[in-house]
């Protein structure tokens, strides 16, 4: 269902999230029974309809197409976007790990859809850490008692 340019309905947006799920699968894994795995698991995270998602060939997720599917999906309601980036999610993290290749498209679903990136991917991917921030000189505190001198 859609009110006015929001989009409510899976359905409606399911071939776009089938390309992006896809393409998040291949591009974190090159054996095929992995790829399958990947796209299982973000796709059990949506609700109603996903059995309608299959996993896209390599050969169908061209930049080009994901980067389409993506236009699409910027017109979902928020709570279905936290949907789609939980599935996204999921279908990285399927195997524990957090490839390069994987991490950046991720990244950039979440960009083009104005999501953060989940928590869980940062802290797999190191992001997690706070920024360290350099002590003014103001703010230095003694390393050594009062009155000793520096050697």
């Amino acid at each position: 269902v859609a009110f006015g340019d929001q989009v409510h309905s899976l359905q409606i947006l399911g071939p776009h999230i089938q390309i992006v799920l896809s393409a998040l699968s291949h591009a974190g894994n090159a054996e095929s029974a992995a790829v399958t795995a990947a796209f299982l698991a973000g796709r059990e995270r949506l609700r109603r309809g996903k059995e309608a998602l299959s996993l896209e060939p390599r050969s169908q997720c061209s930049l080009d197409r994901v980067g389409k599917a993506l236009l699409e999906l910027r017109r979902a309601s928020i709570p279905l976007l936290k949907v789609i980036i939980d599935a996204a999610a999921h279908t990285v993290l399927f195997d524990q790990k957090v490839t390069l290749k994987e991490a950046e498209l991720l990244r950039a679903v979440c960009e083009v859809l104005d999501c953060p990136m989940p928590p869980i991917i940062k802290q797999a991917i190191g992001e997690s850490k706070p920024a360290h921030k350099p002590q003014r000189p103001g703010n230095w505190q003694r390393t050594r008692p009062p009155g000793s001198s520096p050697q």
